[in-house]
């Protein structure tokens, strides 16, 4: 009972201290934010912070694995099993959308990923081996998807089906990613709704991957 009660406590502290990384990261990016600053938003010594997370990238990608298994969570739940593989692709882009509109500072963050990793690569940094795991449970996911899509013929089966999926994620990735920092301006400057607009892109991405051509 009492690890039980300690282990809820620990988790407790640490979603204390990623919530107030979010904020400030958000707030003044990852560059303006130090472990002090961390310490003071969530209520907590900087020892305490250095408890958890090695470094301040090791603070970051912790935050980047809570947005990932959010993401993972989302593209799982939108699948449908009376639907066929593309349609459920479909619903995986949809689902990665609105993550996109729930959790905008989340994939704002997720921009500077690469950022980060190249800034880690001598550090001991144990969030980073955790967050190339869960990605590649998110890519393990969708490759199986449009491995299953292939199989039944609901997309083009002209082209490697795994190429296929990594140049349909990184391509659904790169819109996302441009669409959080600048479609609401984009679309503003243009008169357009952006939810219409991220739609169209959306479905002209799907209609790529149709068996048959678009």
């Amino acid at each position: 009972m009492k690890d039980s009660t300690r282990e809820r406590e620990r988790l407790a502290r640490e979603r204390d201290m990623l919530d107030a990384a979010i904020k400030l990261f958000c707030e003044n990016g990852f560059e303006k934010t130090s472990m002090e600053d961390v310490a003071k938003e969530s209520e907590y010594t900087k020892k305490t912070i250095y408890r958890y997370f090695t470094c301040k990238e090791d603070l970051f990608f912790a935050v980047m694995l809570d947005g990932y298994r959010i993401l993972t969570e989302m593209i799982t739940s939108s699948h449908n099993p009376n639907c066929n593989g593309l349609e459920n692709i479909r619903r995986s882009f949809f689902a990665f959308y609105d993550f996109n509109v729930k959790h905008s500072q989340l994939l704002q963050l997720m921009t500077m990923e690469g950022i980060i990793k190249s800034y880690s690569v001598n550090k001991d940094v144990p969030y980073r081996e955790k967050l190339n795991g869960q990605t590649m449970i998110m890519f393990k996911g969708i490759i199986e998807l449009f491995v299953y899509a292939k199989s039944e013929g609901s997309i083009r089966s002209d082209v490697d089906v795994t190429q296929l999926a990594h140049s349909s994620i990184f391509m659904a990735t790169g819109f996302f990613h441009l669409f959080s920092l600048s479609g609401a301006s984009f679309t503003h400057f243009l008169q357009m709704d952006s939810d219409t607009f991220a739609i169209f892109c959306i479905d002209r991405m799907i209609d790529s991957l149709r068996a048959g051509g678009m």
